[in-house]
């Protein structure tokens, strides 16, 4: 009876083992993911702001070309 018991905890020692195995899988694989994401958003965020630069210089020129066309016109 002590023996089976025992073989019995065995087979739910060795299941929880791969269990736990399987999890640590799942968690590693979910970590990459995150990582991944991550990366991506920070690229993004990156690219976000290089045009945002970008568009602010181009706004900056095309003001001050409108501020001199609109001195030239307003000449005498």
């Amino acid at each position: 009876m002590e023996l089976l018991k025992l073989s019995k905890f065995k087979l739910q020692l060795q299941a929880l083992a791969t269990e736990v195995g399987g999890l640590r899988e799942i968690e590693q694989s979910a970590t990459e993911q995150c990582r991944i994401l991550i990366q991506k958003q920070k690229q993004t965020d990156e690219e976000y702001r290089r045009q945002l630069q970008e568009f602010q210089s181009e706004l900056a020129s095309s003001n001050e070309l409108r501020q001199k066309l609109q001195r030239k016109v307003q000449e005498p």
